[in-house]
């Protein structure tokens, strides 16, 4: 199977890297992204799997029909789930309530959230991306792209990209 996706990668003609100006061009018109302030975030500082500092880009998803095309049935049900648990534990009146409704939404389904970091201002060097979405990793994985260099099958990095590519509708089985 990977030969197949390594025969059809080389068929395609995109980029191995994705620019920043690229992405935010897609994201903006393919998901009705709406890039948001990193201050808003400043509690990222703390996260030791994000460069706070190196962030170039942020965006938020929250367009219903969007989101509801991009979840699989099995991340809907899952949804469902902690809808029905949330309901359970209503937002206790001391936490910060818009932190803590940020937070059920990206829990729920209603909210995704996407920091994108570049070390040198033009392409995406690292990516957060909070809420659960399959198919949206994927996309953020292929606009991350990958090294000319590491586009060997053997290579466990490129295998990931292949299958992202796959899952996020950029090669076709």
């Amino acid at each position: 199977m990977i030969q197949k996706l390594f025969d059809k990668y080389k068929e395609l003609k995109i980029p191995n890297k994705f620019t920043l100006q690229e992405v935010d061009s897609i994201l903006k018109e393919k998901y009705n992204a709406v890039e948001i302030d990193k201050q808003q975030y400043t509690h990222l500082k703390k996260d030791p799997y994000i460069n706070y500092e190196k962030i170039a880009k942020s965006y938020k998803l929250e367009d219903k029909d969007v989101l509801s095309n991009l979840f699989s049935d099995e991340e809907k049900n899952n949804f469902i789930e902690i809808i029905k648990e949330n309901s359970n534990y209503p937002i206790h009146p001391e936490e910060d309530y818009n932190k803590a409704l940020e937070q059920r939404n990206l829990q729920e389904g209603r909210l995704l959230l996407i920091f994108l970091e570049s070390e040198d201002g033009k392409y995406i060097s690292s990516f957060t991306l909070q809420g659960q979405c399959e198919k949206l990793y994927n996309e953020l994985v292929v606009f991350k792209g990958i090294d000319p260099d590491e586009c060997d099958i053997q290579n466990e990095n490129f295998v990931h990209y292949l299958e992202a590519l796959l899952k996020a509708g950029y090669i076709k089985e």
